[in-house]
């Protein structure tokens, strides 16, 4: 199986985990910043561009967008490419912070006196180099007109305002039951190339 990384930040390390239940993968990262993606430790690392990635037609089994998406504002462009390099049946994995995370949609929307403060909006984002939040059925429709099927969404990390100050452990809660697998801090997809 060739898995390939693009972007820096797999949210869990999703790595980890392909290569636990397919031992003999061969997994690459690319990012165009080489520095991002060294966390990852992987064998195979390579500096690119997404809208022009240095693989061949239908070279990956499995694509993983970690943390990639909120960096732009038009995915057309880059899903083009995904879709030239993951082979027909293939999956990409896809993983964005969810603007429906309850904690970050009533600090900074319901609560928030001025939602349209530059600071309000920027801490919402959550980093200074996130253009945009995609919302999740918004990201279902884009895949469905690249060559890709949604299987499966949900979130991961539900946090509980408050109570994690009190019980810790709350802060890396995942539930994956309805309706508390829609409001985690990040939005997980994984689709399958047509």
């Amino acid at each position: 199986m060739d898995v390939g990384f693009v972007g820096s930040k797999p949210e869990p390390l999703v790595h980890l985990m392909i290569r636990q239940n397919n031992p003999s993968s061969r997994v690459i990262g690319c990012d165009i910043d080489e520095s991002r993606i060294r966390f990852l430790h992987l064998d195979n690392i390579l500096v690119g561009d997404v809208h022009f990635l240095p693989f061949a037609d239908s070279f990956f089994d499995v694509v993983v967008l970690g943390e990639f998406v909120e960096h732009f504002y038009s995915l057309p462009p880059l899903l083009k490419e995904i879709a030239r390099v993951t082979q027909s049946g293939g999956k990409v994995l896809l993983t964005t912070p969810n603007p429906y995370a309850f904690p970050r949609w009533v600090k900074h929307w319901l609560l928030s006196p001025n939602p349209v403060s530059i600071h309000n909006f920027k801490r919402f984002l959550y980093s200074e180099d996130h253009l945009v939040f995609w919302e999740p059925l918004s990201l279902c429709n884009i895949l469905e007109q690249h060559q890709f099927r949604p299987v499966s969404i949900t979130t991961r990390h539900q946090v509980v305002p408050l109570l994690c100050r009190f019980i810790p452990w709350l802060g890396n809660l995942d539930i994956n039951v309805y309706p508390f697998n829609r409001i985690g801090l990040y939005t997980c997809i994984i689709a399958r190339k047509k």
